[in-house]
């Protein structure tokens, strides 16, 4: 699939050195789970599974690329509510400040639009994200709630113990049927 700028495709064990790359860059995952690394025997156990899963033809993960170079990765996932799916990204740093997320994530936006099961995309940020929160506004997700976290951990994160003090931050979107 492609948008303006933009290349997305499924994630292969080919992938593996860019995504190990990306989940121990400190500060790509500052506000995932801390800034924490992981070994590559536990990336290749607890997370690389979860990159290479297909959940339909249109959802699941998808590598970014502008030409050759890989920017990162986009989800579009099931929630348990399941006409509510949820938007998840991760880019490297150089690929940050450049509208790449926005677009990435205005384009998954207009494929669940696409989707007669979908009825609204989530995605949640740490208050403190700034870029994150931009892009999300910028993509047409509104703020509707505040909370928590007890657990952080995640199946594209691995920590033990809240990793900060503050809010995360549920955003949504509604689609609109084209």
């Amino acid at each position: 699939m492609r948008s303006a700028r933009l290349t997305y495709r499924r994630p292969v064990q080919a992938d593996r050195e860019n995504l190990h790359a990306l989940d121990n860059d400190p500060a790509v995952m500052r506000w995932v789970n801390g800034g924490l690394s992981i070994s590559l025997d536990r990336f290749d156990v607890e997370i690389m599974p979860t990159y290479l899963k297909v959940e339909t033809e249109w959802a699941g993960f998808w590598i970014i690329e502008a030409g050759e170079d890989f920017l990162g990765w986009i989800s579009l996932r099931r929630t348990e509510n399941l006409d509510v799916w949820s938007l998840g990204y991760r880019l490297i740093q150089k690929a940050w400040g450049r509208g790449y997320a926005t677009e990435a994530a205005a384009f998954f936006v207009g494929q669940a639009a696409n989707q007669p099961e979908v009825s609204r995309v989530s995605a949640t940020t740490y208050e403190k994200n700034v870029g994150s929160r931009r892009v999300l506004e910028k993509s047409g997700f509104k703020l509707v709630k505040r909370f928590r976290l007890k657990d952080t951990q995640s199946d594209t994160s691995i920590q033990a113990g809240e990793a900060w003090d503050g809010d995360d931050l549920l955003y949504e979107c509604l689609v609109v049927r084209r």
